[in-house]
């Protein structure tokens, strides 16, 4: 999910939808991160996207799950991204960093960033 941001924020203009599950959006405005050197350019790309976010979508859908080490990266997320005046829908899940978690949020995502006709609703 971090390379999707990042290829929409190098390339704004391109995607005006992006789908956010479970990034791991490190940062380190409140102190130092700890997962290692290999994280460094991910929290490089992060930091900056947290100066300026500019405008790398109009929609954007995340979620995560709040057992989750990454949720309250991806909750710090949400309103730089809504400041900067993108239409942000937020999903928290009573879930991990799993398979399943992403798949049964994955249909809401979809549904809110590409609606179809009403006909095509399913519930």
């Amino acid at each position: 999910m971090v390379a999707a941001l990042s290829a929409a924020w190098r390339y704004q203009g391109v995607w005006d939808r992006l789908l956010l599950q479970s990034g791991s959006f490190a940062f380190t405005d409140i102190g130092d991160h700890d997962r290692g050197p290999l994280f460094d350019p991910v929290v490089r790309f992060v930091n900056r996207l947290r100066e300026a976010p500019g405008r790398p979508a109009e929609k954007v859908f995340v979620s995560c799950g709040v057992y989750e080490r990454l949720i309250y990266e991806n909750r710090s997320l949400v309103p730089r991204l809504q400041a900067a005046g993108m239409k942000v829908r937020f999903v928290e899940a009573r879930d991990g960093h799993s398979w399943a978690n992403w798949r049964d949020r994955l249909r809401a995502g979809l549904s809110w960033l590409f609606p179809g006709p009403l006909w095509m609703v399913y519930e």
